[in-house]
């Protein structure tokens, strides 16, 4: 999903400011690491953070600084294929790897804290997404599922959705002080009570996005559905234009635009 919003975001400024704004591109000849891109972000401190399959780029506006798998150095990064980042509310970068779970990396100390099988995450395989969530980051993973790290205790505890802890994670959302998540099981989860509660079980959520105080739901097979009021039930949308291709990515823009990303169509705006 960062692929395809990152590619909305150049694509929409594009749009608007073609006329008057200057692109540069970033390749290895610049200083970046590895030329395939799987994520970006942007700190606090206005820094920017790269993921490629061959190592974490951290971009000053000036020059990048390298961060790559050390053998001998258990502060390192764990692996060099970066599929995920986030910042949490401390300022920490949270980095998901290919193989090697999460390294949490802390800009005081300069290094690495590594989270993988070893402390209880049920899979170094793919670490697809995070969301911090009441003192606590949500993980989602390819095959390991929904994990939860307490900051307080700073202990990994696996959620079981579907009576499954195995299952695909898609996306994390929060939103009205609620926790949602999409899987390759059908539907979407949402904790509510101490509870997890699964809706639209028989569809493929790929991707969830808050907007104009409802949520958004985007399918594999093309669907988009918006909650009711009561944030709990889901109406199905008929959008003139949008056809099968599954819908990987939603983004809404200051102009109150909406931009559906898809598998194969490629991208709907929608007024």
């Amino acid at each position: 999903m960062r692929h395809l919003l990152l590619i909305v975001y150049f694509l929409s400024s594009l749009f608007l400011f073609s006329q008057n704004q200057r692109f540069k591109s970033f390749s290895i000849k610049e200083g970046l690491s590895q030329s395939t891109v799987n994520c970006i972000i942007q700190d606090q401190m206005g820094l920017i953070w790269i993921g490629t399959q061959d190592g974490l780029n951290k971009y000053d506006g000036h020059e990048f600084t390298h961060y790559k798998k050390q053998y001998n150095d258990s502060n390192s990064i764990p692996d060099n294929n970066i599929q995920s980042l986030t910042e949490d509310s401390k300022g920490n970068i949270w980095i998901g790897t290919y193989g090697g779970g999460i390294a949490i990396y802390n800009p005081k100390l300069n290094s690495f804290k590594r989270l993988n099988s070893s402390n209880s995450l049920l899979s170094d395989d793919i670490i697809m997404c995070f969301k911090e969530f009441q003192n606590s980051m949500y993980i989602g993973t390819k095959r390991g599922g929904l994990n939860t790290f307490n900051y307080e205790n700073e202990k990994i505890t696996p959620i079981e959705l579907d009576n499954n802890t195995q299952i695909q994670v898609r996306d994390i959302e929060t939103f009205n002080n609620t926790v949602y998540a999409a899987t390759n099981m059908g539907g979407i989860h949402y904790f509510q009570k101490s509870v997890w509660v699964k809706l639209l079980d028989t569809i493929q959520i790929q991707t969830i996005h808050p907007i104009n105080n409802q949520l958004l739901l985007g399918g594999v097979h093309g669907e988009l559905f918006m909650s009711s009021s009561n944030y709990f039930k889901f109406n199905k949308l008929k959008i003139e234009g949008l056809k099968n291709d599954g819908i990987w990515g939603i983004c809404s823009d200051n102009s109150n635009n909406l931009w559906l990303g898809t598998f194969g169509g490629g991208l709907l705006k929608i007024n």
